[in-house]
């Protein structure tokens, strides 16, 4: 007699955080303001952010080279410090860094879809038994 059993498990990842953005008034950003990495470069009042590998006109300590992976390209508003909202430094002499609204920016910024990032794995068992 020969019995063969089959087991197949299917697990569904989801992986999307959850943070709550102080600029957003109230309204929940996707993804965790460390992982943004949208087009705004606006701050909260309109301030233009700074690029940054720019050191004008405030040295940032911030750059690609020193922090891969962090999207720290061009002037967009980022987290590297991983704080509750995305920022950036500003272009305004008087004013170093400002948080930027990531929720609602200003029209003339472009759009950005937030994604959730989803994996399935299958595992398929096979066992044989002879008696």
């Amino acid at each position: 007699t020969t019995t063969t059993t089959t087991t197949m498990t299917t697990i569904r990842t989801t992986t999307a955080t959850t943070t709550t953005v102080a600029a957003c008034d109230g309204l929940t950003l996707a993804i965790s303001a460390f992982d943004y990495r949208g087009l705004v470069n606006i701050t909260i009042s309109g301030r233009v952010c700074q690029r940054w590998f720019a050191t004008k006109p405030h040295k940032t300590g911030y750059t690609q080279e020193k922090y891969p992976g962090y999207g720290l390209e061009g002037n967009y508003c980022r987290s590297p410090d991983d704080d509750e909202t995305p920022w950036c430094y500003t272009m305004d002499p008087l004013v170093q860094w400002e948080y930027c609204n990531v929720c609602n920016p200003p029209a003339t910024t472009p759009r950005t879809t937030i994604s959730r990032t989803s994996s399935t794995t299958t595992t398929t068992t096979t066992t044989t038994t002879t008696t």
